[in-house]
């Protein structure tokens, strides 16, 4: 039973080219297979059984069809519709592609996808949310985040700003549950560029950054009044700049270990999704 159950949902999950299957028996007025009927694929297999609004009722359980119309072969109209690997879809297609809103399950992560699709992939606006609760809410072309977009994770950091490629890139902010916010320059999800690094105890750090550290000309200020201008290398004081201090016994270290502006985080961008298999 389960490798025929298998046959059927890979043979009328094809789109590409289109597939031909042949139903004979009951339907409703709305052309959906209804009472006993007999589904005959290409090969010259055959699969008899009872629909109910479009599904196929075996008694061993529940095998669910693409309960929308088909036009020369392929799917079209409002359905839902599984893949082989128990990937599901429930929307609009379009010669067998998804088209305008719907929504798409992944089995693999159990990812749940809510928005816009063309030409069978992810594009305009739309939000999906893992199973940890984190989510990307923006805009997507063919697939891939690009545009502007938020995603929240489950930890309470939050990124929102431009994205490229499914990484932060671009401008943007990203803030922590204990309190720093960035504003600034991302490149493949670092800080990378110009930036503000707010830390919550008031502390402050202007200027360029490298794959989330101070490097290169910037200025960082803390709370009691202390400031360092000139180059910083990998979040360190090159000391070849102007300090101001505030206090004789402040800040007293070794060179180049005083302070590490940066973020011991990896990049900020999606999950990579598993290839849906058609």
């Amino acid at each position: 039973m389960i490798k025929i159950i298998l046959l059927l949902v890979l043979t009328i999950s094809c789109s590409s080219p289109p597939v031909s299957l042949v139903y004979t028996g009951q339907r409703t007025e709305d052309n959906i297979y209804n009472g006993s009927g007999e589904l005959t694929f290409p090969d010259g297999s055959s699969w008899n059984g009872e629909f109910v609004n479009g599904k196929a009722m075996n008694g061993e359980g529940t095998l669910y069809l693409y309960p929308g119309a088909f036009i020369e072969g392929s799917k079209n109209g409002d359905g839902e519709y599984f893949y082989p690997r128990g990937d599901k879809y429930e929307g609009k297609l379009v010669n067998g592609l998804l088209e305008g809103s719907g929504i798409l399950i992944r089995y693999a992560d159990e990812a749940i996808y809510e928005g816009s699709f063309k030409n069978g992939k992810k594009n305009g606006t739309g939000k999906i949310t893992y199973s940890d609760n984190s989510y990307y809410d923006g805009n997507w072309v063919n697939d891939v985040a690009n545009g502007i977009g938020i995603f929240n994770y489950a930890d309470g950091h939050k990124y929102e700003g431009q994205w490229s490629n499914s990484h932060a890139n671009g401008n943007g902010v990203f803030s922590s549950p204990e309190g720093y916010i960035y504003e600034g320059e991302f490149m493949d999800g670092f800080f990378h560029g110009y930036g503000i690094l707010k830390y919550s105890n008031g502390n402050q750090y202007e200027g360029e950054w490298k794959s989330n550290y101070a490097h290169g000309d910037g200025t960082f200020t803390s709370n009691d009044g202390f400031e360092y201008k000139g180059n910083f290398n990998e979040g360190k004081y090159d000391y070849d700049g102007n300090m101001r201090y505030t206090r004789s016994a402040d800040f007293i270290g070794n060179e180049g270990e005083l302070y590490n502006n940066g973020i011991e985080r990896g990049p900020i961008k999606l999950f990579d999704p598993p290839p849906i298999k058609k």
